[in-house]
């Protein structure tokens, strides 16, 4: 027979809702306290889970874990630093130029503005002042980071470490989980395990390798037309790509506005925003992503990881590009043990006790 909680003796429901209270206070502290830093670290188990193959390979071979962990991130963060460096002084070298010939700019894009259709109004002026105050805002960008320097410090520290801590301790989180999760459950905990693996495996392994194949697409584009800085726009357009929204029509469709005003070839313009929208939307991020994530996921088929990817992102931001398709495999992993496994439940439809199905065999055996 089930037990009330009218049974229960006042003490022991004393002492049951005054853990409760507490476990909710120290949670409701905890999330308070690293809310600022929560994304920096959700990248670091994210990119974790990625180099995991990486860390393991490395560190059969060096024996040591904290090496191969050091030497796994720095395959990372080198690059990136040297990317995010050449990006940053050939945007600086084009806000300094159009410091210096902010007038004879302007004069153009009001040119070219001035032929649309409807447009009457001498908006010069206007564009000029736009433009300058664009490119003090781009020359002066150390500056504006100085009062942001400290939180940037500390969200770096908080991915590094937790990159670090996930790498060299993966192990011993996963047995310390699966320790306090009742035997009764420990099926329920299986399945939720592998789809929850595997749906992260896909969907970082698609999200990554479809933003690349937009990158190098949008470079080529990018070198075809003439278009300046390709290199940095295609980076750039690789990294905005994982925001929801915003993502690398922010960067093709200013570049096909370079070619109308500053090239004079409306058809080159129209070209390179027809050839970037069908290959970067319909066809890699509609397609190749989910079908990438379905494939090696083993678990949703492109449907459902259509679903988690495109919703998961609109949701919750960057995080749902993981968060999504494991929401969804979590739920799928949910709806396999109830509806299709009984071997968890005894007849009466209650829970078993604490014994794993193999056991419950045995000893009926």
């Amino acid at each position: 027979m089930p037990l009330r909680l009218a049974d229960l003796p006042v003490a022991r429901a004393n002492r049951g809702a005054v853990r409760a209270l507490l476990l909710a206070a120290v949670v409701a502290l905890f999330a308070v306290m690293v809310s600022e830093v929560a994304m920096a670290a959700f990248l670091g188990v994210v990119i974790a889970v990625f180099l995991q193959p990486v860390y393991g390979w490395l560190a059969d071979r060096l024996g040591r874990p904290a090496p191969a962990a050091v030497l796994s991130l720095l395959l990372v963060v080198v690059p990136v630093l040297a990317v995010v460096g050449y990006g940053y002084a050939e945007i600086r070298g084009a806000a300094e130029y159009l410091g210096q010939n902010t007038t004879e700019v302007a004069q153009r894009v009001a040119e070219a503005v001035a032929r649309l259709p409807f447009v009457t109004a001498d908006v010069s002026a206007v564009i000029e002042s736009g433009l300058a105050r664009a490119a003090d805002a781009a020359t002066g960008l150390p500056e504006g980071l100085q009062g942001a320097v400290g939180a940037f410090a500390v969200a770096v520290a908080m991915f590094l470490f937790t990159a670090f801590y996930v790498l060299t301790q993966g192990d011993q989180i996963v047995a310390y989980l699966r320790d306090r999760v009742p035997a009764r459950y420990a099926e329920l905990a299986a399945h939720l395990e592998r789809n929850a693996k595997g749906v992260l495996y896909g969907a970082i392994y698609a999200t990554l390798v479809s933003q690349t194949l937009k990158a190098l697409w949008l470079l080529a584009l990018l070198l075809v037309f003439g278009v300046p800085i390709p290199f940095t726009l295609a980076l750039l357009a690789f990294v905005i790509g994982f925001f929801p929204v915003v993502g690398s029509w922010t960067v093709y469709l200013p570049a096909a506005g370079w070619l109308l005003v500053f090239d004079g070839s409306p058809g080159k313009a129209a070209a390179l925003v027809a050839l970037a929208f069908v290959v970067s939307t319909p066809l890699v991020s509609f397609y190749v992503r989910p079908k990438l994530a379905a494939d090696r996921s083993h678990v949703l088929d492109f449907y459902w990881m259509f679903v988690g990817l495109t919703a998961g992102v609109y949701a919750f931001g960057i995080p749902g590009v993981v968060l999504g398709p494991v929401v969804v495999g979590l739920l799928k992993a949910l709806l396999d043990v109830v509806t299709d496994d009984e071997s968890w439940r005894s007849p009466d439809g209650d829970l078993q006790a604490d014994v794993l199905p193999e056991e419950a065999v045995e000893a009926g055996g």
